[in-house]
């Protein structure tokens, strides 16, 4: 299977909210989510803190029962004490660990979405949510239009 486009997925502030106390999935967010993922065929890459100290199988199967269980590929790496998630983002995309040997990479297009603004060499391709309620229809629009315009 071709990958071909991809989001960067954060965890708190974009799909685990206020709402929810910080301590699961918010609902709300979880199908905006979807609707991207749908609306693009786009597949996940973690980007957020809550990997550090979980495997993949364990955050990969946060997602199940979400509908997008097959869509999650693998986890940017972590780099302890130098948290600047864009250069692991970057890092990423010159390196991909996918967690399959089914998929192949055709990148055309990426989106980061995330609370924080700490996305450098990549701040073009950010969606910063809002902190307390997340992933926004506004939001959904916008993730949309940029990985289905090259």
């Amino acid at each position: 299977m071709k990958i071909e486009k991809l989001i960067f997925l954060d965890f708190d502030g974009v799909v685990i909210t206020q709402r929810t106390k910080f301590l699961r999935f918010d609902p709300v967010c979880m199908k905006l989510l979807q609707k991207i993922v749908d609306e693009t065929n786009a597949f996940i890459v973690i980007s957020s803190s809550w990997k550090i100290g979980n495997t993949f199988r364990a955050i990969h199967a946060m997602f199940d029962g979400w509908g997008m269980f097959d869509r999650v590929i693998g986890m940017t790496p972590n780099h302890a004490g130098e948290w600047v998630r864009g250069e692991e983002i970057d890092e990423w995309l010159k390196n991909p660990k996918l967690a399959s040997n089914k998929l192949e990479m055709a990148l055309e297009s990426f989106i980061i979405l995330d609370d924080d603004k700490d996305m450098e060499p990549h701040m073009n391709r950010l969606i910063q949510t809002a902190w307390d309620d997340g992933l926004s229809e506004k939001d959904v629009e916008r993730a949309i239009k940029m990985l289905t315009s090259s």
